[in-house]
């Protein structure tokens, strides 16, 4: 079992991100990285659940306004071993399909199949899915009338119905997920092909618990979990202390019990992580004001980047990190070139990323990768408004002077000029020395400055 982490690490460690210190172990930036959900993510014991689809099919004036519903539910009983293996399922079936249909004021039509049978398991556990099988018996009937007189037809419908379960939350005494079933997605297919449109998803849901203490624990603490703090503008800062605060709540715990409501609390976090991350790239990306606002999102986008490592899952949500970085790349790129067009004055467009306090392995080196983009842009920029400018003057050999040659020349100093402020932080050390800009500086004095 992984030893605890410090209590200095863990003291509040979602606010540790918001007041931009780093107290994490070396090495500890991936600890939290979630393993496979399935076996060993339970307790052993008997579990006991329910599971439920049901889908709608309605048809229009040619199918008689009929109206028909699928819908398989039941009760379920998971048998869990000592390594947290799922050993047997058994359980009850209830089976239903049917319902009454109108064609017009004298004709009325229905088909009813009304049944169920027992549930078993079928196969194996594999990763995070397992299957059963129910065995139903639905005695049923179809009927006509008309003004003209009607008809009955009874008998039973019998066959096995294979569900196949998937495990989306496993922790400790508590287990969920979703389910298919190849007989449910025949009948649909078979309904729609009749011109049937269908309401309702055909995939269902699952969920069993032990009923114990550790179960009533777990539900606890998703519901405190579920209550964030008040929106408004220091709605993260709170909303890091208080998730920090129950961490540090967990870390008091019996033994016994840390691991499983570690669990929980982690899964929470990742999903505040990620909606703060993405959150924090859409407004990036569609920034369009001035360098000064932008800085302001992309520090709040880095802090939100670095609470990935603070709570240990730098590695695993690297998808998060390259989503950040690939905006503030762009969002840079974009900003340079206004800045080059509109011949603004230089600044140090990285100035955000080197106050950042970057942690973990991922984003240092995205760092590096959009300073070396952004840096390799400026120099692209230069070289082309400068090979603009070259060639308008050969184009005016007797007016080198003249707005052809000079607005792409003023352009390519400004680029110039931005590489050299930030080369120092490039792959090259101290970078350009600014023989470059200088010279061109003095081709464009020669026009007196204009």
């Amino acid at each position: 079992m992984r030893p605890p982490i410090r209590l200095a690490i863990l003291l509040s460690v979602f606010a540790l991100c918001v007041q931009g210190t780093a107290r994490a172990q070396t090495g500890g930036w991936s600890r939290n990285c979630s393993v496979k959900k399935g076996a060993g993510d339970l307790n052993p014991g008997t579990y006991t659940g329910s599971f439920d689809v049901k889908v709608t099919a309605k048809g229009g004036a040619a199918l008689m306004n009929l109206e028909w519903t699928l819908w398989i539910r039941g009760t379920m009983r998971l048998v869990v071993n000592e390594i947290g293996t799922i050993d047997r399922i058994e359980g009850d079936t209830k089976y239903q399909f049917g319902g009454p249909g109108t064609g017009a004021a004298s004709m009325f039509s229905s088909v009813n199949f009304d049944g169920g049978g027992p549930l078993k398991m079928e196969g194996r556990l594999e990763n995070d899915r397992f299957g059963a099988v129910a065995s139903i018996t639905a005695p049923g009937s179809i009927s006509a009338q008309g003004a003209g007189g009607g008809a009955s037809f009874g008998g039973i419908g019998a066959g096995d119905v294979h569900l196949t379960f998937t495990i989306a939350e496993a922790t400790c005494d508590k287990a969920g997920g979703t389910f298919v079933s190849p007989e449910v997605g025949q009948t649909i297919t078979a309904l729609k092909e009749q011109g049937f449109a269908i309401s309702g998803s055909p995939t269902g849901t699952w969920t069993a618990s032990s009923g114990t203490d550790m179960a009533r624990k777990v539900e606890d603490l998703e519901r405190e979990l579920a209550q964030t703090a008040p929106a408004g503008l220091t709605y993260r800062d709170n909303e890091s202390r208080r998730l920090g605060a129950i961490m540090d709540r967990i870390y008091k715990r019996p033994a016994g019990e840390q691991e499983c409501l570690i669990k929980v609390w982690d899964r929470h976090a990742r999903r505040v992580l990620a909606d703060w991350v993405q959150s924090d790239v859409r407004k990036i990306r569609s920034y369009t004001g001035d360098l000064q606002g932008l800085e302001s999102l992309l520090k709040q986008g880095l802090e939100a980047d670095r609470t990935l490592s603070l709570i240990g899952r730098d590695r695993c949500e690297e998808q998060l990190h390259e989503e950040m970085f690939n905006a503030i790349q762009s969002s840079l790129a974009s900003m340079l070139n206004s800045m080059v067009v509109s011949h603004a004055p230089v600044h140090d467009l990285m100035t955000v990323m080197k106050e950042a306090k970057l942690l973990g392995e991922v984003a240092p080196a995205l760092e590096r990768r959009v300073t070396n983009a952004v840096l390799a842009e400026c120099k692209k920029l230069a070289d082309a408004n400068y090979g603009e400018a070259s060639a308008a003057r050969q184009s005016h050999p007797k007016d080198p002077c003249q707005p052809d040659v000079l607005n792409p020349l003023r352009r390519a100093i400004t680029a110039e000029q931005e590489r050299e402020v930030m080369s120092k932080w490039g792959p090259g050390g101290a970078g350009p020395s600014g023989v470059r800009s200088a010279a061109w500086v003095k081709e464009l004095n020669a026009c007196g400055g204009k």
